[in-house]
């Protein structure tokens, strides 16, 4: 493990309906840690919604740019200071701001359906945070865990700026697929591929393959693969990630898990035991509950 990990922040991520929901509550259950739960989903969250304005839902940003706003709000989060999308302070803040779900989406939309808001000048609107912190604070605070699934193709600049411990969760393309269909999700195709920096980096020989998409289906496959593909590439040069397969979890989750825990050195206790298999069980939409050994192969039964 490197020298600059910080593990008192774990940042846990996957796209959407890979199971990071569920890994993420598993391992927030863990004594000392506290679990924030997508806060950069801008469309529940302002604070989200002032970091990424300008920028895509699922923004790629590398090491080397320079994103004030952005870099403020996973400060905010590593310092444990960002509050959960839920709370009343967050509903008081859209209230007052007139900041509706349904103009949050249309701002979304608008952001993805452009291919050169990179180029853009982003404006701090950002509450400004100092870098200097007491140490003895830093000693007292919880091991923060992230669960994003919006994050994706930022890591490499969430890893240069705050050293988490990121682990990457992977899902069978086709699982992720057919959840997507089954629940009708907006972010089944959030159109990444329109990101100039990304096709510089990672996308320009496919290309032409992508221009002959057509069918939505394959568009939400794609989506997956440009995340698996740039993930793929960032684990050689980013060997101290963690990644980890849901189907491997699914499969036998209390070993499974004992062995992430040990991997992230957290405190393994039986209330974690007993969780997965009070949940081992049917459930539906975004449930936590599933029958973990029907998860495998349950894409063969619905595409």
């Amino acid at each position: 493990m490197p020298r600059n990990i910080n593990v008192n922040n774990i940042l846990l991520t996957g796209v959407p309906r890979s199971g990071t929901t569920w890994a993420s509550h598993v391992l927030g259950l863990s004594p000392g840690t506290t679990l924030v739960h997508e806060p950069d989903n801008e469309i529940n969250n302002l604070q989200g919604f002032w970091a990424k304005h300008q920028l895509h839902r699922m923004p790629y940003v590398t090491a080397e740019m320079n994103m004030r706003p952005y870099t403020n709000f996973w400060r905010l989060l590593f310092n444990g200071r960002g509050f959960p999308k839920n709370v009343h302070l967050n509903t008081l803040y859209l209230l007052v701001m007139d900041l509706s779900r349904n103009l949050i989406g249309k701002d979304v939309f608008f952001r993805y359906m452009t291919d050169t808001y990179l180029l853009r000048g982003i404006q701090n609107k950002a509450t400004e945070v100092t870098e200097n912190t007491n140490t003895q604070q830093q000693k007292a605070q919880p091991t923060n865990i992230i669960k994003s699934v919006h994050a994706g193709l930022s890591l490499s600049y969430i890893d240069a700026h705050f050293h988490p411990q990121i682990i990457l969760v992977f899902r069978h393309p086709a699982s992720v697929v057919s959840s997507y269909l089954r629940l009708n999700m907006p972010d089944r195709d959030r159109k990444v591929y329109l990101q100039v920096q990304l096709v510089d980096d990672y996308l320009s020989p496919y290309l032409p393959m992508i221009r002959e998409l057509h069918e939505p289906l394959a568009f939400m496959g794609l989506q997956v693969a440009i995340f698996y593909y740039v993930w793929e590439q960032q684990l050689k040069s980013h060997t101290h990630w963690i990644s980890v397969s849901h189907e491997d979890l699914c499969e036998n989750p209390v070993e499974r898990y004992q062995e992430l825990y040990t991997k992230l050195n957290l405190v393994w206790c039986k209330s974690v035991e007993d969780y997965l298999c009070q949940h081992n069980r049917q459930g539906s939409g975004f449930e936590i509950n599933r029958v973990a050994s029907k998860e495998i192969n349950k894409w063969k039964g619905e595409l």
